[in-house]
């Protein structure tokens, strides 16, 4: 009957603010206002809890601070990469983890053999064995940030904000929870490309820190 949602982010239902207004089809009409093209990577950029990578081992030995960066990037934007510098250009970190987006199925040979190509040892490319199912969770989460951001609305349906900031917890949590599934090496679902290196898989997170 519309009364209480379910909240994946803790496993339990809530009741919803019962005023008439059916924040669902809000949010859905909101996202039927969002062009075709959608910037998937610049949302994940913003919510993901998948920063950075320290090689401790390589840290403790040299007795020193370096650190890889996830960035997530479309795959078809990886394969037209001319060279890696481009990437750290907006944001310095020692070495970046190329977290590859796509929909669709993706080649890992063609990734290994592309890593191979841009000849820089400062990229690890990760590439996920399922495509990325998140992003009609994203295009939700556009349309909150667009509610919220739209004085009118929020003026006129002051009681559903705390109704929108549910959704959009709960949104977030969910993306996340999918890129930790397919961006964690140790969770075994992804191969790693490095350099003329075999592709990888790896059993733990430890061993995945050891390679990097």
């Amino acid at each position: 009957r519309g009364i209480v949602l379910f909240r994946s982010s803790l496993g339990s239902y809530a009741f919803k603010n019962n005023i008439g207004l059916d924040i669902e089809k809000e949010i859905a009409a909101e996202v039927m206002k969002q062009p075709e093209k959608f910037s998937t990577c610049r949302y994940l950029r913003q919510i993901s809890e998948l920063h950075y990578v320290l090689p401790k081992q390589y840290n403790q030995e040299q007795n020193m601070t370096r650190y890889f960066q996830y960035e997530f990037i479309n795959a078809q934007d990886f394969f037209q990469l001319d060279a890696v510098s481009v990437l750290f250009e907006e944001e310095f970190s020692d070495g970046k983890i190329l977290a590859l987006i796509s929909e669709g199925p993706i080649n890992k040979e063609q990734v290994k053999a592309k890593i191979e190509s841009l000849q820089d040892g400062r990229v690890v490319a990760l590439v996920p064995k399922q495509p990325f199912d998140m992003v009609g969770q994203l295009r939700k989460l556009a349309a909150i940030y667009n509610l919220k951001g739209n004085p009118k609305f929020i003026e006129d349906n002051q009681a559903l904000v705390r109704e929108l900031e549910l959704y959009e917890e709960d949104v977030v949590f969910e993306v996340n929870a999918s890129l930790e599934r397919d961006f964690l090496p140790g969770n075994g679902a992804c191969y790693a490309a490095y350099g003329r290196e075999p592709l990888r898989q790896f059993e733990n997170n430890t061993e995945f820190n050891r390679f990097l």
